[in-house]
């Protein structure tokens, strides 16, 4: 079949071959632009009706902000048509850097330890918080363990996707009731920055702050994902490479001979 096609290609190359010769320079560059532009018009169609299962990082934006507003998890076909086929042309005011180094995330031993949360488990991700221009703009560094699981990333990533959703708020939720911990992470967050830029210290407590409300949404979240028809076993995020090591327990150095 691909034979075919090259050979059909050739022939009209060789028919228009000798149109071309004989036509004016511009008309060559209106039908090369025209062509051109319904070649870009027609891979835009093919790209925006493309129905995909799994999470990227934009599909997954999308369904923790419809999450967080409605309580309700959105279908695969409605986010999918939401999607931008276009990346990166608008940048994100907070953007996320998943799987960093351990440097962009802690600084000492100090920084190590309030980094990592009080739970029994280990914690297969530290964050990062950085506000560079009060809540508008900033980045969210993320490092990942070796051990990190789907599971782990999708956590770590609620958790950072809640504090893009929280930072770009016009305004503080008004009910606290209804949003919870949500909200109360909220209202510290602006009552941090009416005060002033937040300080390291104040991040730190969001993102702690932040983890606790992600652990608990996680399993609804989860729920509805599948229930709704997406895969949660494997996600498509824009991850680095970078995995690092923080262990207090000590290395075994026994060796069998």
């Amino acid at each position: 079949f691909a034979s075919i096609l090259r050979l059909k290609n050739l022939l009209m190359f060789l028919f228009s071959l000798s149109f071309f010769s004989s036509s004016p320079c511009r008309l060559i560059w209106v039908l090369f632009a025209t062509f051109t532009m319904l070649h870009l018009f027609a891979n835009y169609r093919a790209v925006s009706v493309v129905c995909m299962e799994t999470l990227n990082q934009a599909r997954f934006r999308l369904v923790v902000q419809d999450f967080l507003t409605h309580g309700q998890v959105p279908g695969v076909k409605a986010i999918n048509k939401r999607e931008p086929v276009f990346l990166g042309i608008r940048p994100d005011r907070v953007s996320i850097e998943l799987g960093c180094r351990l440097s962009k995330v802690v600084f000492s031993v100090g920084d190590l330890e309030h980094s990592q949360s009080h739970d029994t488990e280990p914690a297969r991700h530290l964050m990062r918080l950085v506000l560079s221009d009060g809540l508008t703009h900033g980045k969210i560094y993320v490092a990942l363990s070796p051990s990190a699981t789907t599971r782990d990333v999708l956590l770590c990533s609620l958790q950072a996707e809640m504090l893009v959703w929280l930072l770009t708020q016009p305004a503080p939720l008004d009910n606290v009731e209804i949003h919870g911990k949500l909200g109360q992470l909220s209202s510290m967050l602006w009552e941090g920055f009416r005060r002033g830029p937040l300080s390291a210290e104040e991040c730190s407590h969001a993102v702690k702050h932040a983890e606790i409300c992600a652990r608990a949404y996680l399993p609804s979240l989860v729920s509805g994902l599948e229930h709704v028809g997406w895969v949660t076993n494997r996600v498509q995020f824009n991850i680095d490479e970078w995995r690092s090591v923080w262990d207090f327990s000590g290395l075994d150095t026994e060796k069998d001979v």
